[in-house]
């Protein structure tokens, strides 16, 4: 498991760990086309790589549709997939682990997210 994604109403919320793929990358792609997306949150369980058609093909989606995303890591790796994404025009807030409670978002996305990041954990991917 490298990406876990689920919807909490008009918001899709990810989490993810590792390498990705562009077939683990296609169902997330699908979600954010989908017209009743309006919102994503994205959270890194740890490093995440994502080679380059992955980070364009998410980038071209996120400016094109132009979905807000609040994009929650303590990375160093992922910060920089973040910075790069803002320079492509993706409009992205971007908060630590500890900080996402200082967010606007939903409590019941931050929840899931909180729940999916744990898959990671429970899963001995990451640190708990």
């Amino acid at each position: 498991m490298r990406l876990v994604i689920g919807r909490v109403g008009d918001t899709v919320v990810s989490c993810s760990h590792g390498a990705l793929r562009v077939e683990d990358i296609e169902p997330l792609a699908d979600a954010l086309a989908d017209e009743g997306t309006h919102y994503y949150v994205a959270g890194a369980a740890g490093d995440v790589v994502l080679n380059a058609t992955c980070r364009n093909l998410l980038y071209d989606l996120l400016k094109k549709r132009g979905i807000p995303v609040l994009a929650v890591s303590d990375s160093k790796i992922v910060r920089g997939i973040i910075t790069a994404a803002v320079w492509m025009g993706v409009n992205v807030q971007a908060r630590s682990w500890n900080d996402v409670g200082s967010s606007s978002a939903d409590p019941r996305v931050l929840d899931l997210l909180l729940r999916q990041k744990g898959t990671f954990q429970q899963a001995g991917a990451v640190p708990s």
